[in-house]
């Protein structure tokens, strides 16, 4: 190893190449025949449809045509493959091309399988690792039933004889043998996947587990009184709605031992959100916007930090919105009356994405516009009060310039002990 030179690496790193756009070109190629044997054998399943229904010598021709061509990019195809071709052996069926790859949430098993010869079966010589193929095959294992054996030890005191045994750990049912995983099968096969529960003693029976249809009935009906909260809490909030759609639907009910059969109703309700325009909101977006147009950069990068580091603790928000503008620093130089804010700010208010139930308003303490800075303009002060008052949060975007306005912050503290703290701070 040792005695290769740079251009014998060049060199081979070159054949290399050569030898990946070879096998490029050539799987190209086999795709192609591929295709074109489908379209054929296609074509020919067709032909002879209908030549079973009526003879006819010009189907005929075709049909053998056809099949000296199959046979002939067959032939073609399992030369470049290496594959032996057998007019008996009917050619497995391929997927597409297109399949998405699985999940990376599913675990997975891997087979490292080596060569069986410790070392090169040409010339003897030791060998180093080149590369590997990989390939994925989706499986599915059998849902297997699981015996929890729960084991309480008593123990007796050796001086006055008392017993003390572990309390027993709770169940869904009282005394019952199914645990929670087992009922949630259930109810899901039932009402999700509509699967009776004869059907599913059936099931079950298969895997050597005999549940009847009357014990798997009682287990639905206690499920239905643990989940009675739930539906108390679901009833009360479609029954709140301003607006309600409701639906009576008549199904025939036919009792075990009866032959006749009853009416029975379903009443289906449904609360309406959308508003009087008919719009309905989607998705619960968190928007931030700034008043001047130099804070764009910060404001996009704190967007960014809010995607990787919070949202995925907060699952109730889909996503962060940076609502930037083009007006610079001087909002009260380009748009006196702060058009630009209070617009957006507006939109947001009426967008039906956004929640609107948290405002965080950041100032600064003397800021270079009249807008922005406590010292320079008493009425963003006095707006902030009012902002705080109404469930508001307001955070001082430049903690530099927090001494200028001590005085005013400090009244404006969420308690005494921020308030004592911002003085020990800026003592």
């Amino acid at each position: 190893m040792n005695d290769i030179s740079s251009d014998d690496i060049f060199l081979l790193k070159q054949r290399l190449a050569e030898q990946e756009a070879l096998i490029h070109a050539l799987q190209e190629k086999l795709s192609n025949r591929e295709r074109e044997i489908d379209h054929l054998q296609a074509q020919l399943d067709k032909l002879r449809r209908m030549n079973f229904g009526s003879r006819s010598e010009k189907v005929s021709r075709r049909i053998a045509q056809m099949e000296a061509d199959l046979n002939r990019l067959q032939k073609e195809s399992n030369t470049l493959t290496g594959r032996v071709y057998d007019p008996a052996v009917q050619r497995p069926l391929r997927q597409t091309r297109t399949r998405k790859p699985f999940p990376e949430s599913l675990p997975r098993d891997e087979k490292r399988l080596l060569p069986a010869a410790p070392c090169c079966p040409n010339c003897g010589g030791s060998r180093s690792y080149l590369g590997e193929d990989t390939a994925e095959q989706l499986e599915l294992m059998r849902s297997a039933f699981r015996v929890i054996r729960t084991v309480r030890e008593k123990h007796a005191c050796t001086q006055c004889d008392a017993i003390v045994q572990a309390p027993a750990p709770s169940r869904p049912i009282e005394r019952g043998i199914a645990g929670p995983g087992l009922l949630a099968r259930v109810l899901t096969s039932k009402y999700a996947e509509h699967t009776p529960l004869y059907r599913q003693s059936e099931i079950y029976g298969r895997q050597g587990v005999e549940l009847s249809r009357s014990l798997l009935s009682g287990w639905v009906d206690a499920c239905c009184r643990l989940l009675s909260p739930l539906e108390e809490a679901l009833h009360g909030y479609v029954m709140t709605d301003g607006k309600l759609h409701a639906d009576d639907t008549p199904v025939q009910v036919l009792l075990p031992g009866n032959k006749k059969t009853k009416t029975g109703r379903l009443w289906a309700y449904v609360r309406d959100d959308r508003n009087a325009d008919g719009s309905v909101g989607t998705k619960n977006l968190l928007g931030i916007t700034t008043s001047v147009h130099c804070m764009a950069d910060v404001e996009d990068y704190v967007v960014k930090i809010i995607e990787r580091d919070l949202l995925p603790k907060y699952l109730s928000i889909d996503g962060v919105v940076d609502l930037n503008h083009l007006y610079s620093c001087g909002v009260a130089i380009n748009v006196p009356a702060a058009v630009v804010p209070i617009r957006t700010i507006h939109n947001i208010a009426l967008n039906p994405n956004f929640g609107g139930e948290v405002m965080v308003v950041g100032m600064q303490c003397g800021g270079s516009d009249a807008f922005s800075g406590v010292t320079t303009n008493p009425a963003v002060g006095y707006d902030s009060d009012l902002l705080v008052r109404c469930g508001a949060t307001v955070m001082f975007s430049e903690v530099t310039e927090v001494r200028d306005a001590i005085h005013l912050l400090t009244p404006r503290a969420i308690n005494e002990e921020v308030g004592r703290r911002l003085l020990e701070e800026m003592a």
